[in-house]
């Protein structure tokens, strides 16, 4: 997973992050943060963890839990995907659909009737593909980043289809 984020971060942000923010990635670094979360999760929100393979390799993750937004919480969306990644060669094939999916899924079944996340406004690509499954534009952030934020209000309508 430390080596999908790192490699999707390079093929995505080129000029939506900072140069030197990318150049600093570290596999290590990511492999150390991953490790925590995966050992005390109750520390991270009790985040939940999800990875897409192809023939073995791990070509995505994401991970999902409590909503950390407290303005998206009292709005009624308590769940959150924090991350969702594919690497470029695998996209279009099914896997980010497929994990957006399961962690609605997850989320559901831990008693969320709504969920969101956040992406960086000038991130089009995933923009759209939020948007083809039916995610809502719901908020933007003030921040540096210009993040907006999309959501399901009825995630079950994402996991099984309109």
């Amino acid at each position: 997973m430390a080596k999908v984020h790192n490699i999707s971060w390079r093929e995505t942000y080129p000029g939506l992050l900072p140069d030197p923010m990318l150049a600093r990635l570290s596999i290590a670094d990511e492999a150390i943060r991953w490790q925590r979360m995966l050992d005390r999760p109750r520390e991270w929100g009790a985040t939940l963890a999800f990875v897409a393979d192809q023939q073995g390799t791990v070509i995505g993750y994401g991970s999902c839990g409590e909503q950390r937004s407290k303005a998206l919480y009292d709005r009624g969306f308590t769940g959150e995907i924090t991350e969702l990644y594919v690497l470029r060669k695998a996209q279009r094939q099914g896997a980010g659909s497929g994990l957006l999916k399961a962690m609605a899924s997850a989320l559901v079944d831990r008693g969320h009737r709504a969920v969101s996340l956040w992406v960086l406004e000038q991130n089009i690509a995933a923009r759209r593909f939020y948007e083809s499954m039916d995610g809502m534009l719901i908020a933007k952030k003030r921040s540096n980043l210009g993040e907006v934020a999309y959501g399901w209000s009825n995630p079950r309508a994402l996991i099984f289809g309109r």
